[in-house]
């Protein structure tokens, strides 16, 4: 069988080796000479490659060609990814482990070893290149073919208050985009800089600029990454727009679609991350995009000036690093608290020469700056100082990784948790599936995975093991897993024994503490005990990033003193930023946990029968959250509140002090039924709240929510509505269901939402009356009623003014009413909404008919009614003007 051509990963060498890292290590090593003829040599050889691949079937000579290349690209990625890959997070050792790093003991850090594995990745790579013209191989253009980036996947939203330097760029790139468009119809602005220098971020601060906002009519945000595929480009700026239907749809259908989202409109698409270099592909989706009104515009990022070019940009906005008192705000923001700054005086002279070193890249200044920010000995701030390569200091953002979002295999093993069928075909000497049949496994293998078999003592000779995946394991046979000391990629542990199902005792994971990314541990309700709970040795993991401890059955022997004594001896590092915890039979968290949240960014909870209160007393309680940007409270069936200490104490009694959430962006909570009261203080970042089923929740105690752009609410009493309508207002999205005691909604009290853009209304059967006060919500563009069977939706107040205070409404492009018994016929105050585009009625079933002015509606495009049993289109011209149809 001919040999698989490995094009990605020599793609994803080059892009190292090209990058701002690939520079970087060059100039640590000083080696940049060789890795550019390394590079340029593999240019060469790449340019064959088609050529190659369609010869090796009629040629031994040169599919043993083929196999040579191929062992080399792995040798070279295997080189690269020793180096990315080594990460500094041991708390406290900082200072030995960077000497370590760069001693001459260590394989990698060692000038000497480096230079001499470059030197033979040369010479075999320049007697590969030297046979080409013995094949006659032919020159032929190749296809980028990246890696997909798995995590990267940007998005719109961005915290202003977080983002130091960019203020003159972001004022740069709004006049580009606001001034005249010279006649061309689509103008294209290009943020152009390496990677890691805030491409993104300066395009999320102009997406949400109030003048930008306001100027244009639509914005979509599309993060665009490997992926330049015109039907999905399509289908993800309409998923942008509100439309989430679509995956299903042809192109014409999307094309379709498209237009009528940007016909006459002036839009700003935002393409992040764009890596394609075909202008074929780019022209067909900008004339797809030539049907908004003049003077929209798109933006896009890249880090390819070549991407600018191949879309006629000229001049790109080419972003630069941040100047020296902006680097050094920045990194002094991060690394000190103001106490800090007073007590440890000695190291902001040491710090201000470590933000010099970062040559103005934001990513690199933030990484350096969150690393230090815990650190107070100065001998760890020297090591970094005289270090003089701080791209090879890598906390859990991985500085190198970020950097080349192309590589993504930063540990060699992203391919196989992406497509594990096409990664074997493609790498096959570094991948195998292991099944009945396989007698040997080569010692080049990284990832390993299971078909119903598992023969340990093959699995303990994989030294160079760094992916185990065990979903296709038996019980009665399984790996060694505590010898496989580089294991680097573990994603899921199941416990077992002789009688169940899984993987053996949590002390298989002992000495595994290399294990980085994601682990979830399954069955934790067969531990006994903290003694044998510690032999996981999870405090040592410092790699890890993610950790779900998960007790699966709660009718399995879970008693909560035992649940307890086993969560005591599974306590993580403290560099862990996310904790989701499920099926825990407690009724407390250990003392470790509180010492956990100071630095964890996402921690969810999740099927909880008995825990009462996340902590048992208040004290330095305001500290305690001061990472969390994320929470979620899922059955807690039992929670009470956040501190048992606080239970009898009313919000401001007793002078303690409640939690506050500084980072907090995003809270749900889901069925804690005997939860009656919450606190949730001191939370300006929060843009997204969730609250769930909560029956006997009557109060929530909170402050002002400046950044509050989500709200959903279901199965709440309606208080609960207002408590935190009241103290919002810069609401964007709102959806309400099961409202308890809700009669009506809209009234003065909603007079502030005046960013109000989406309002969906489901199954308040108490709901009567809504349209009272409407006029105030002027940027409101979407309302959806479903189910209100109480609800008199042609109000008194419609009669009396004729409706004009729908006057008011002029954003609202869509209006969906479904199963609305006492709905006969359309508002009359609809008829004053000019900007009225889609209308659809639903299960209606006292509709009978269609009023006559909406025959003059002029702006609507689409209407539907479905299942509406006493309508009759009596007059069939009223709705000839629409261009949809669709009555069922």
């Amino acid at each position: 069988m001919a040999e698989q051509i490995p094009f990605s990963i020599m793609e994803n060498i080059l892009m190292k080796l090209g990058s701002s890292a690939g520079e970087a290590i060059g100039l640590a090593f000083g080696l940049r000479k060789e890795i550019a003829k390394v590079q340029e040599t593999l240019s060469t050889i790449r340019d064959v490659l088609l050529d190659a691949e369609e010869q090796q079937g009629k040629s031994h000579a040169v599919e043993n060609w083929v196999r040579r290349l191929k062992d080399v690209i792995y040798d070279a990625d295997d080189l690269l990814d020793d180096f990315t890959a080594y990460e500094l997070r041991r708390q406290g050792e900082i200072a030995s482990q960077v000497r370590d790093f760069f001693s001459s003991s260590n394989p990698v850090g060692s000038r000497f070893k480096m230079g001499h594995k470059i030197a033979d990745i040369k010479e075999r790579l320049d007697g590969i290149a030297n046979d080409i013209s013995k094949f006659n191989f032919i020159p032929r253009v190749t296809a980028n073919l990246r890696v997909e980036n798995s995590g990267r996947e940007t998005h719109s939203f961005v915290l202003t208050s977080e983002i130091m330097g960019r203020d003159e760029d972001k004022k740069k790139m709004v006049e580009l985009l606001l001034q005249s468009d010279n006649g061309d119809n689509l103008p294209v602005v290009a943020i152009v800089g390496i990677g890691g220098l805030g491409k993104t971020t300066l395009a999320q601060l102009v997406y949400n600029d109030v003048d930008v906002v306001k100027h244009f009519d639509l914005r979509l945000w599309v993060c665009v990454s490997d992926d330049f595929d015109v039907k999905v480009l399509v289908r993800n700026i309409l998923k942008s727009g509100g439309d989430a239907n679509v995956d299903q749809w042809g192109l014409e259908q999307l094309k379709n679609k498209l237009h009528e989202t940007l016909n006459s409109k002036i839009y700003l698409l935002v393409l992040d991350d764009i890596w394609n270099e075909d202008f074929e592909k780019w022209n067909q989706l900008r004339i797809l995009l030539k049907v908004g009104a003049r003077g929209s515009k798109v933006v896009v990022t890249t880090r390819s000036s070549k991407v600018s070019s191949i879309m006629a940009i000229d001049p790109p906005y080419v972003l630069k690093g941040l100047n020296h008192d902006q680097s050094w705000a920045l990194f002094k923001n991060l690394a000190f608290g103001e106490e800090q700054q007073r007590a440890h005086q000695n190291l902001l002279k040491i710090g201000e020469e470590i933000t010099k070193m970062c040559l103005g890249v934001p990513l690199v200044i933030k990484t350096l700056g969150r690393i230090l920010h815990s650190k107070t000995e100065e001998s760890q701030w020297l090591s970094i100082k005289n270090n003089k390569n701080p791209m090879s200091l890598q906390d859990g953002n991985n500085i190198l990784s970020v950097l080349k979002y192309d590589n993504n295999n930063v540990v060699s093993c992203k391919m196989h948790d992406l497509i594990h069928d096409l990664a074997q075909s493609i790498i096959k000497s570094e991948i195998i599936t292991l099944t009945e049949d396989t007698k040997n496994i080569s010692e080049r293998i990284h990832h390993v995975s299971f078909l119903e078999w598992s023969p340990s003592t093959l699995i303990s000779n994989c030294k160079h093991l760094r992916v185990l995946s065990l979903s296709g394991l038996r019980s009665e046979s399984v790996p060694k897993l505590g010898e496989l000391t580089e294991l680097q990629t573990l994603p899921l542990f199941i416990i077992g024994d002789g009688k169940h199902k899984g993987i053996g005792g949590v002390s298989e994971l002992k000495r595994l503490n290399n294990l980085r990314g994601g682990l979830w541990i399954k069955n934790l309700e067969m531990v006994d005990g903290t003694a044998e709970s510690k032999e996981a040795n999870l405090k040592e993991k410092h790699y890890l990033q993610s950790l779900r401890l998960d007790w699966g059955s709660w009718i399995f022997g879970n008693s909560a003193e035992n649940g307890e004594l086993v969560m005591e001896g599974l306590q993580p590092n403290l560099n862990l930023k996310k904790l989701n915890i499920e099926g825990y039979p407690g009724v407390r968290f250990p003392s470790w946990f509180s010492s956990m949240l100071t630095s964890l960014q996402c921690l969810d909870l999740q099927r909880l029968p008995a825990m009462e209160y996340m902590l048992e007393n208040s004290s330095s309680m305001e500290l305690l959250f001061a990472s969390l940007k994320a929470l979620k409270l899922d059955r807690l069936l039992n929670f009470k509140g956040w501190c048992r200490s606080r239970r009898e104490i009313v919000a401001g009694a007793g002078g303690e002090q409640a939690p506050q959430f500084p980072s907090l962006s995003e809270l749900m909570i889901y069925r804690c039924d005997q939860l009656t009261t919450f606190q949730l203080l001191s939370s300006p970042c929060l843009s997204k709240l969730d609250i769930q089923n909560c029956r006997i929740l009557e109060s929530l105690q909170l402050p002002s929510l400046p950044c509050l752009e989500v709200l959903i609410l279901k199965g709440v009493h309606q208080q609960i509505v207002w408590q935190i309508i009241l103290v919002s207002s810069s609401l964007k999205s709102l959806y309400i269901a099961r409202i308890y005691g809700l009669v009506s909604l809209l009234d003065d009290r909603l007079q502030h939402l005046t960013s109000l853009k989406s309002l969906k209304i489901e199954r308040c059967d108490e709901l009567v009356s809504l349209f009272h006060g409407i006029q105030r919500l002027s940027a409101l563009e979407e309302i959806w009623i479903f189910g209100c069977k109480q609800l008199n939706i042609l109000d008194k107040e419609d009669d009396d003014d004729d409706g004009l205070q729908f006057q008011g409404l002029r954003s609202l492009r869509q209006l969906v009413v479904t199963g609305i018994p006492e709905l006969e016929s359309l508002l009359k105050g609809l008829r004053h909404v000019t900007t009225l585009e889609t209308l659809k009625v639903l299960r209606c079933c006292g509709f009978t008919t269609l009023p006559d002015w909406i025959s003059t509606s002029t702006s609507l495009s689409y209407l539907q009614i479905s299942d509406c049993r006493g309508f009759k289109l009596e007059d069939p011209s009223k709705i000839a003007h629409i261009q949809t149809v669709n009555i069922s």
